[in-house]
């Protein structure tokens, strides 16, 4: 603690926590709505020298006193993502006396990007006319994928 005060101590005559009422007080500094990722890109790029030797990173931090308590702060992460689709699938004709009806399908998911090396992704697909298997109606599939990268 006592290496990283004399540069957040600075922090106290702003909004911007500087992690008291954490386990880890003047060695966290946030706020909920501050852009980590910006930040630390930010810092790098005006001062890199001043930075040698310095590991900074995005964490999560909730203060249970002073500035933002009871605020969990989970750094803002570029990489979520929204997808939504449509496929409309026809027969060949190798196969339409099988089966003649076009099969439709709507698929909608959402990436939630954790950490800058986990991400979760639940994905909902609805499908109309199931290839060959018509009575089968509309077949709802939900998936839940959880990704680690390391």
């Amino acid at each position: 603690m006592a290496r990283c005060y004399p540069g957040t101590v600075l922090l106290e005559g702003t909004t911007l926590s500087e992690g008291r009422g954490t386990t880890r007080p003047l060695e966290l500094f946030g706020a909920p709505e501050l852009d980590a990722h910006k930040l630390i890109a930010q810092m790098r790029a005006i001062a890199p020298r001043w930075l040698q030797g310095c590991r900074l990173r995005p964490c999560w931090f909730e203060p249970t006193f002073h500035k933002h308590a009871g605020k969990l702060w989970v750094p803002r992460l570029t990489n979520d993502l929204l997808g939504v689709g449509f496929v409309w699938s026809q027969p060949s004709s190798t196969t339409r006396t099988v089966y003649h009806e076009n099969e439709y399908v709507f698929e909608t998911f959402y990436t939630l990007q954790l950490s800058p090396t986990s991400v979760v992704q639940p994905d909902l697909q609805i499908v109309w006319n199931p290839a060959f298997n018509p009575t089968a109606g509309p077949v709802v599939v939900f998936q839940f994928q959880f990704v680690v990268k390391w």
